[in-house]
C-alpha cells in the first residue's frame, strides 16, 4: 500500500509558522524545505471502513461457499459409494440365488435393507421380487 505522505509533494501547505507547516494533501507537519516533520496516524475515513468491511464480508462469503462445495461433494461421493454398495450386494444376492444358498441369499437382501434405510435409497426389485 502506497503511504499518502511519502508519495505526496507537499506543495499545498498552511502558511510557515517557525518554520513548519500542515499539507492540504496528506496532513503531514513539513519544514519550509518541504520534509516530513511528523507524519499523522492514518484514521480509517469511514468509506474505507465500509469497504474494508465488504472485503472482508466477500472474502468471508467465497470461504463459505467453498465450504458448501467441499461439503456438497463429500454427500455425492458418500451417494454414489453408497449406491455402488448396494449395486455389489445386489450382485453377490443374485449369485447367492442362482446357486440355490438360501441363507446367502437372505443376508445379502438384509444388507442391501440395511445400506438402504441407512442411505434414504429407494430399494430395488430383486430379481422381480416386490
Amino acid at each position: 500500500m502506497i503511504n499518502p505522505v511519502e508519495s505526496c509533494f507537499h506543495l499545498s501547505t498552511t502558511l510557515f509558522n517557525d518554520g513548519r507547516a500542515t499539507c492540504f494533501s496528506c496532513g503531514a507537519i513539513v519544514s519550509e524545505h518541504r520534509k516530513v516533520i511528523y507524519q499523522p496516524v492514518h484514521v480509517p475515513t469511514g468509506i474505507e471502513q465500509i469497504e474494508k468491511a465488504v472485503m472482508n464480508e466477500k472474502a468471508l462469503s467465497i470461504q463459505q461457499g467453498q465450504r458448501f462445495n467441499e461439503q456438497t461433494q463429500k454427500l455425492l461421493d458418500l451417494e454414489y459409494k453408497s449406491k455402488l454398495c448396494v449395486s455389489q450386494l445386489i450382485e453377490k444376492y443374485t449369485e447367492a440365488k442362482v446357486y440355490h444358498a438360501v441363507e446367502e441369499s437372505q443376508a445379502f437382501e438384509s444388507a442391501i435393507d440395511i445400506v438402504c434405510k441407512a442411505f434414504n435409497i429407494h430399494k430395488p426389485d430383486l430379481m422381480g421380487e416386490k
